[in-house]
């Protein structure tokens, strides 16, 4: 009689439960549903705390440049991808963009020229609304302003069309950076769309995300190319 080896299939089954695990993206979607019930109290989300803990520790340097955003920002050392030395990351997983307002001082208080801005996907996925969302970018753009701080809005970026509800999500997108122009436009504000390398039919290319959601390093490099450019235009040296 064949004798099952407990041990063995024991391992195989951790194994198929962690290719079924990131394959389907379920340890991001674990964490969007723990924060789900605070979609608006984005303080109770354990890295904004951690990451505000750490900003009052940092020197309080001047910089030409923040990168302000959620985990998409957070996730790349932005003065290596750039071979520079005057940027300063305030990007914080799975924040939304009340968060972003809500610390706009840890912005303010470094004193930067530029300030460019990548948010919303966050928010559209805890269900906060578009108009909600454009009302946090407008407070942002105009307290960034009365700073003599100039914002730069980077569009928010499709989900690639493996993500789970890609369709409904990207609709949602795309409203917003219809609506992000539009404010753009009316507060002379500069809009770089980054949409028309990284996505393709308004779906993120597989070829850029880890994910569905989140980039990767070919992702960073074609960002970078942008940045580049813009900076070079700014004729700032670091």
């Amino acid at each position: 009689m064949f004798k099952i080896n407990h041990k063995v299939l024991n391992v195989v089954l951790l194994i198929l439960l962690a290719v079924i695990v990131v394959r389907n993206n379920y340890l991001s979607k674990l964490g969007l549903i723990l924060f789900q019930d605070s979609t608006h109290n984005y303080k109770s989300n354990r890295e904004y705390k951690q990451q505000l803990d750490l900003y009052e520790v940092y020197s309080k340097n001047q910089c030409n440049y923040v990168m302000l955003g959620n985990s998409i920002t957070q996730n790349v050392n932005w003065n290596e991808l750039l071979n520079r030395t005057d940027i300063i990351n305030r990007g914080i997983g799975m924040d939304v963009t009340a968060g972003f307002k809500e610390r706009l001082n840890h912005v303010t208080n470094l004193n930067p020229r530029y300030c460019f801005i990548m948010g919303g996907i966050n928010d559209i996925l805890f269900d906060i609304k578009v108009d909600e969302i454009l009302t946090n970018y407008k407070d942002i753009l105009l307290a960034l302003k009365a700073e003599n701080i100039i914002p730069i809005i980077l569009s928010t970026l499709f989900v690639s069309d493996s993500y789970e509800n890609a369709n409904s999500i990207n609709k949602k997108v795309g409203s917003l950076n219809l609506r992000l122009i539009e404010l753009s436009k009316s507060l002379n504000v500069k809009y770089l769309d980054l949409n028309n390398i990284l996505s393709a039919n308004k779906n993120l290319k597989d070829s850029y995300t880890t994910d569905g959601i989140h980039l990767n390093g070919k992702g960073y490099l074609e960002w970078k190319k942008i940045l580049a450019m813009e900076m070079k235009n700014h004729q700032l040296s670091d």
